[in-house]
């Protein structure tokens, strides 16, 4: 009995002391250098959240201009969130965000851990998804970058994790929907190209075309419209910041990890002359995406997120390559559909032979996931100078 319950405590401990090890290989490569003011391209992005934090209730109209670098393409109430952490000095701000995204890093595993065991997944195979979400350049690149994409997909999996856990009579509850809601649009903020078509899919999952206008769904759209102008109140005391927004999302540089993207590369075609057609097309594409998965009331709601995490992979121009630790731990999701025989880990010829099929899909997703961004190893100074390039 204390040797099972210490295997289980392994099972999640080992995942966690893996997403502390990726910070810990970011401090090293970085070193003295994270305490430095002029950062240079150090944490690039957080200088971004830190100015946006500062201008946001002193000078708004800046969070959208080239006063910052690299420029903030977030809601105002991402700027909001991150105002107590901008009133501190610039470094100590740094190690705040760090220990903040950490603490969600850790979050984040453990809620995917209890959703594969809700799910029933077996034990063995739980700790190797585990194992492949907490690991891999993608996990290396959130910690140089300080993103909080990390947040997001933390959130996406509490929601789901609720869905999943609480029973229908629960999930009926007003206050339940709120908090979903909540949650969701607070990470609508920080992602919104993705998180738009995942709060449209839990908002109508499951209702049918004849309750779409009850008096119940009025009640739902208009506490989403609400939660949405409390936490962005900033575009109604500054109206100009709504098309400063939009003005903003046009901009955005096509650098897409998607299919779509590597298609135009592999045929030479360069797509930044019609990157503006094509940012359309994508979108009416997830649009499209989206209204089938929300007809089809058969597909559970965590599986929905799943095929919407792999269609933006496949199709969203706005996606960026720090977008991907949010979508591959739902696409990890999709495994949950195996069924699996004999899955002791400890006898793997047995164990490749009974379940060849996810063993196959598996490792093709676990390099893809693992090694998606081999080429970025090489800008760093310090892989530089033990391979010269």
């Amino acid at each position: 009995m204390i040797i099972e319950k210490f295997k289980e405590k392994l099972e999640i401990l080992i995942p966690i002391i893996c997403i502390i090890f990726w910070e810990f290989v970011v401090f090293i490569i970085i070193g003295l250098r994270f305490f430095e003011e002029g950062q240079g391209n150090l944490l690039p992005d957080f200088l971004t959240f830190y100015q946006s934090g500062k201008y946001i209730f002193t000078d708004p109209h800046l969070i959208y201009t080239e006063a910052i670098q690299p420029s903030f393409y977030y809601l105002p109430s991402f700027a909001s969130l991150f105002n107590p952490i901008s009133l501190l000095p610039y470094t100590a701000a740094k190690v705040v965000w760090l220990i903040i995204l950490t603490i969600f890093g850790i979050l984040f595993v453990i809620e995917f851990y209890k959703i594969l065991k809700l799910k029933g997944i077996d034990k063995n195979i739980r700790f190797l998804l585990l194992l492949l979400i907490s690991n891999g350049l993608c996990i290396y690149r959130f910690f140089v970058f300080t993103q909080p994409k990390i947040i997001v997909i933390f959130i996406l999996l509490f929601v789901l994790r609720r869905e999943i856990e609480f029973d229908e009579e629960k999930k009926e509850k007003f206050s339940f929907f709120i908090l979903n809601t909540f949650l969701l649009i607070i990470v609508l903020g920080m992602m919104m190209y993705f998180v738009l078509f995942i709060l449209f899919i839990y908002l109508f999952h499951n209702i049918s075309l004849k309750k779409i206008f009850n008096q119940k769904q009025l009640k739902k759209y208009f506490a989403c419209i609400v939660i949405f102008l409390c936490q962005n109140f900033m575009f109604i005391i500054q109206p100009s910041l709504i098309f400063d927004f939009i003005g903003g999302s046009t901009r955005i540089v096509i650098g897409s990890p998607t299919t779509l993207a590597m298609l135009f590369t592999l045929l030479n075609v360069d797509i930044s002359t019609f990157s503006l057609q094509l940012k359309l097309f994508s979108y009416i594409i997830m649009i499209i995406i989206t209204l089938i998965l929300i007809v089809n009331q058969d597909v559970e709601l965590e599986y929905k997120f799943a095929y919407m995490a792999l269609f933006t992979l496949m199709f969203n121009m706005f996606l960026r390559q720090n977008g991907l630790i949010v979508l591959y731990p739902l696409i990890c999701l999709l495994f949950i559909n195996f069924e699996f025989e004999g899955t002791n880990l400890l006898k793997p010829v047995t164990f490749i032979k009974k379940n060849l099929a996810f063993c196959f899909v598996f490792l093709c997703f676990a390099i893809i996931y693992i090694f998606s961004e081999i080429g970025y190893l090489f800008k760093i100074e310090l892989i530089e100078s033990l391979i010269p390039i």
